[in-house]
């Protein structure tokens, strides 16, 4: 399985130190099947490393992407679904990542710029986890009638698990990004902007489990892993154990 390693940050200076994430991920996966594949990125030219990103990620089998922090998604995004029209995405993260688009995306507006540039359609969309959403992203979603479940009123894990599955039957291909912040920082501290009340490692891993069962993912990002905030490697190692489990479903 590949396993792109996109060291890219733009993420207003709040997600320094989550470039260091591939070389870590690296360093510490014991298996040697996968095949590490550096893509060369520039964090000063973002429009040089995004060219680089599309060009260099391929999806003809499935696939890893490690960041680095979430605008890294917006690039290799728009690389997938270029050339898988019948698509859809599942994103897990704290945040939804739908602030008014910039010129040049940032980890917060990331997920806004792929919609307002008709890339990928609003109802091709799900976000799983979110609990904390400024009021322009609240208002966002309502216009453009986004799927959208929210820590506050999440339903339980199994009927959570039936829901996101029934959405991504919809689709030839299914992209999945995790913004490792999903996970509550009391068991995953490593991340650029930890927020209160997330899942536990037991829980998503759980859902995870059920989710990997489709047949239809193509690609899993994991992103704004910060070493720097990291206690004893504990959240590198839950990106770990994430690349362990969707593999692990590709072996069967």
């Amino acid at each position: 399985m590949k396993i792109y390693k996109i060291p890219f940050i733009s993420g207003l200076g709040r997600t320094s130190g989550c470039e260091k994430t591939p070389d870590e991920f690296e360093n510490l996966i014991k298996k040697k099947s996968f095949n590490f594949i550096n893509v060369p990125v520039d964090n000063s030219n973002i429009e040089y490393s995004n060219k680089e990103i599309i060009s260099k990620v391929r999806f003809e089998e499935k696939t890893i992407i490690v960041g680095g922090d979430h605008s890294v998604s917006y690039a290799s995004a728009k690389a997938f679904f270029q050339k898988n029209k019948n698509s859809g995405m599942v994103v897990f993260d704290a945040h939804a990542d739908l602030m008014p688009s910039m010129k040049e995306q940032t980890h917060e507006d990331w997920l806004r710029k792929l919609i307002d540039e008709k890339i990928v359609s609003s109802e091709r969309i799900i976000l799983v986890g979110l609990r904390n959403v400024e009021i322009e992203e609240e208002e966002f979603i309502r216009k453009n009638k986004i799927r959208a479940f929210y820590m506050a009123n999440l339903p339980d894990l199994s009927t959570l698990g039936d829901l996101i599955m029934e959405f991504s039957r919809n689709f030839e291909k299914i992209y999945i990004s995790i913004d490792v912040d999903i996970i509550d920082p009391a068991f995953a501290p490593g991340v650029s902007c930890p927020e209160p009340a997330g899942f536990t490692n037991r829980e998503f891993f759980a859902l995870l489990r059920r989710i990997f069962l489709l047949k239809n993912i193509n690609v899993v990002d994991i992103i704004e892993i910060n070493p720097l905030k990291d206690i004893n490697n504990i959240t590198i190692k839950t990106g770990i154990k994430i690349i362990e489990e969707f593999s692990k479903e590709e072996e069967k």
